[in-house]
């Protein structure tokens, strides 16, 4: 059963949505290249300095010092001392005699001598005055106020603001867990023929030609009703006469002519896979034609439409067979405003579980008949026996194609 979001009709708009999902993995790579960045390095290592108690010490050291705890006091104590001793003073009375000429060779002259010019030195001049400064003066000519500083500034800059308000959040615990194993945003002039096939694959192998169902009232054109317009594929439906090879269970193959052509795309021989995420932004035309987005192998079943647009309506669907028995669940809403613009068709295909999901907003989930076989994509537009005619020229346009894996551990 479909999320009540969806019951209510509360889908975001295409816009919205994918400007938010293209800003979280926007975010995802700013944050882990900043997460390595010398930067925020930085910031951590200043971080813990300047929150230890070791830092928190080195200013309280700063702010008590006083000029009696330095060795300039002391020398300064000594000098003093000195001047009062005899021998000093006989020196300063007799220096201009012979007399005083010998006590200058005196230990007691010789370290006032070299005291004096220390204390006259501008070294000790800058420590004095550095000493008699207040405890905040002092602080503030410390490398540890600079520090402190930096840090404060850091603390309120927009980059580590942003940075810690999503590592509390984190909201890349989707994004980590898969990645991109299939890519296709039509960046060519024309479909990449390495990637897409334009035939059934059974087709392909039994024939080397395509071929339609019974009820198709087309024949497919293997590529010429597809363009690429402003980087968007387009499966063109048009109303001309064209042959084709037809399949039916008790006649087998055989050739027709048909009043319309169509086109499909596959990734039978290029990509395959089971499990994961699986999105395509596309757009339904406004007509009578079947127009869907389906996982496929090689047989009939298992088959999964990640979204259909038939008579009007949306469809997500599932088909399996078991015990050779074949099982469909089908869950359909109303579809007039997925022609009116693109949308992003989610199927998350888990071990036992399928989720369906549009612009994000959950459409369908199934625990049973969950294929666990690699699984490939195909993208096609067909004119069924009963559909209305109206509508014709249609195109089914494919904006883009992701597919994701878990990622391995």
């Amino acid at each position: 059963m479909a999320s009540l979001r969806f019951l209510f009709g509360m889908i975001p708009a295409t816009s919205k949505y994918e400007s938010e999902y293209d800003k979280l993995h926007s975010d995802f790579q700013e944050y882990k290249k900043f997460e390595a960045s010398d930067e925020l390095k930085h910031f951590f290592e200043l971080e813990k300095e300047v929150n230890s108690d070791d830092f928190k010490q080195r200013i309280k050291t700063i702010k008590s010092q006083n000029f009696k705890q330095t060795e300039e006091f002391g020398k300064e104590l000594e000098y003093k001392q000195l001047r009062k001793s005899s021998i000093v003073k006989s020196y300063f009375k007799k220096k201009d005699t012979e007399e005083g000429k010998s006590l200058a060779e005196s230990p007691e002259v010789q370290k006032l001598l070299e005291l004096e010019k220390y204390i006259n030195s501008e070294k000790f001049a800058e420590t004095k005055k550095y000493m008699y400064l207040s405890s905040k003066q002092k602080f503030e000519l410390s490398e540890e106020f600079k520090k402190q500083q930096e840090y404060k500034g850091l603390v309120k800059s927009e980059k580590i603001i942003w940075y810690k308000a999503i590592f509390k959040k984190y909201p890349f615990s989707w994004i980590e867990k898969w990645d991109l194993s299939f890519e296709e945003n039509f960046q060519s002039g024309k479909p990449d023929t390495k990637t897409w096939m334009n035939r059934y694959l059974q087709g392909d192998k039994t024939l080397n030609k395509g071929y339609v169902l019974e009820d198709d009232k087309h024949a497919f054109t293997e590529g010429k009703n597809l363009e690429i317009v402003d980087k968007k594929l387009r499966i063109l439906t048009r109303k001309e006469k064209a042959k084709g090879f037809v399949w039916s269970i008790t006649h087998g193959f055989y050739e027709k002519e048909f009043d319309f052509t169509s086109d499909m795309v596959s990734t039978a021989k290029s990509f395959s896979q089971t499990y994961g995420l699986i999105e395509a932004k596309v757009k339904f035309g406004n007509s009578g034609v079947t127009q869907a987005f389906s996982l496929m192998t090689d047989q009939i079943l298992p088959h999964v439409d990640v979204i259909k647009f038939e008579k009007g309506k949306i469809f997500a669907a599932n088909f399996w067979k078991n015990d050779s028995k074949i099982y469909k669940s089908i869950s359909s809403a109303g579809g007039a405003k997925y022609t009116n613009d693109y949308h992003i068709y989610t199927l998350l295909w888990e071990a036992g579980k399928i989720t369906w999901k549009v612009n994000g907003v959950e459409f369908k989930v199934q625990t049973t008949g969950v294929p666990d076989q690699p699984l490939f994509l195909i993208f096609n537009s067909s004119l069924k026996e009963k559909a209305l005619e109206s509508g014709i020229p249609s195109a089914f346009e494919i904006d883009w194609v992701r597919v994701y894996k878990v990622k391995s551990l």
